[in-house]
This record gives structure tokens, sequence and C-alpha cells, in this order.
């Protein structure tokens, strides 16, 4: 595509589908709200309930995971390609195209994996979004600091492939939590607030705090945050599964 047309024809590219599908969704009706809610539920929210959002542990910890998971991820699909051509020798093109493959494959089947798993386990452990996203998160830290320590190509290239998998595995299952511990008078706020977060002290910080490491101790050194990071997610994980069932009772009721 870039060498055929140059790098502005992907734009075009990537933004019809978006088009067709914002055309999609704008037939569809709008449906009625508030069709299963109590009365209580349907009222205007109080600021006691935005509060209750910060009081929420398994929302508060879910939200710590996945700034933990958004950091390591925003700064991998910044550094990767880089990394693979300043440390493993790979050509820029031929890095960029091997990590968007991984990256597409694995992103689709760890998103769909993870939410059958935490649907398929919900009956038998009340925490099963909790679990499923803290056991993937655990998985993904040997992944990762595989991806530093392997020598051979091959095997790092495999590496990244199974930590973006194990990575992906909580995309469904941690905002469900999001909604399960939130009352639906605020949970359109519960999500906001989260997407912020998650995103302000994850993704838009840590490409720079990966090249700022990288300028003093290298790349390779400075690629330790993302275990790190996911490590420390997926204690988050774990935390919030023994806070979980309370909360999303205590919503329910």
């Amino acid at each position: 595509m870039e060498r055929g047309f140059g790098w502005r024809a992907a734009f075009f590219v990537v933004g019809v589908p978006g088009v067709w599908l914002a055309w999609r969704v704008g037939r569809r009706p709008d449906v009625p709200r508030g069709g299963g809610e109590t009365a209580a539920q349907r009222a205007a929210p109080r600021w006691a309930d935005y509060r209750g959002l910060l009081t929420t542990r398994s929302y508060v910890l879910n939200c710590l995971a996945m700034t933990g998971m958004t950091f390591a991820v925003g700064g991998l699909a910044a550094w990767v390609p880089t990394y693979l051509v300043r440390v493993r020798g790979m050509g820029l093109a031929e890095a960029n195209l091997a990590f968007g493959l991984l990256t597409l494959v694995s992103g689709l089947g760890g998103t769909v994996a993870g939410g059958w798993l935490g649907d398929r386990l919900l009956a038998r452990f009340p925490a099963a979004y909790f679990l499923v996203s803290g056991v993937g998160l655990a998985l993904s830290v040997p992944c990762a600091a595989a991806v530093i320590l392997l020598g051979d190509l091959t095997g790092v290239l495999a590496a990244i492939f199974l930590a973006e998998v194990c990575i992906f595995l909580n995309t469904g299952p941690l905002n469900a939590i999001v909604a399960n511990v939130s009352r639906p008078e605020v949970r359109a706020t519960a999500f906001a607030a989260n997407i912020f977060v998650i995103h302000a002290l994850g993704d838009a910080i840590s490409p720079a705090i990966v090249g700022f490491a990288s300028d003093r101790v290298g790349l390779a050194a400075a690629f330790w945050i993302a275990p790190v990071a996911l490590a420390l997610a997926a204690l988050f994980c774990f935390w919030g599964m023994r806070h979980f069932a309370a909360d999303a009772a205590r919503i329910g009721a």
C-alpha cells in the first residue's frame, strides 16, 4: 500500500469500514431505557452515587488493573517494532508487518477467548471475570520477559504473540466488571471515568517513559517496565476477587 500509493492511502482504506459501521448503526432504532430497572434506578443520580464508585473496591481495583495493563500495552505497541529493529536486527518494514499481524490475530483470539472463558466459569466462580483476567495477566509476565531474554528471533516473535493473547484475555471480563459493580444511574460515568483513568495513567504516558528509560539504560533493559506493570495488574485482579461478590450483590440489591 505505502509503496504503491503512499502512506496516506492507508487512512482511506481503514476509514471505509468505520463509515459503513457508523451508517449501519445510525439506522438502528434507539432501545428504550429503563425497561428492566426499578423506579429508584431510573431516578436522577445523586452525588453520593458518584462518590460510591470510589468506595467500591472491586471497581477501584479493576481500574488499577486496567491501568497497569494499558500502561504495558502502550509501551509495547510504541516500541516493539523499534526493539525488533535495534535489538533483534529485523528490517523496519518487516518488523512493523510482523508485529501488526501478531497483534491482529492475538487481539481477536484473546478477546474472544477471554469473554468465553469468563462466561463459562461464572456459574462456578462468582469472581470469574477477575480470575480469568488475573490468570491471563499473570501468564503474560513470563511471556513478556521471554521477549527480552530469548536469543532466537522465532522464539521472540512467539513470546510476543503469547504475551498479547494472555493480555487480551481481560478485555471482555474487566469491562463486564465495571458494569456489574456500578449502579445503573451512574454506569455511564463509571465507564467514562474508567476509560479516562486507564488511558491518562496508562498508554498516554508509557511510551515516553519507556523512551526515557531507553535513553539511559538501553531499550532491552527499558522493556522490563512491561512485565512489572503486567504483574501489578494481575495482583490487582486477584485482590479484586475478594470484593467482587459483595460489591455486585450490593448493586443488585
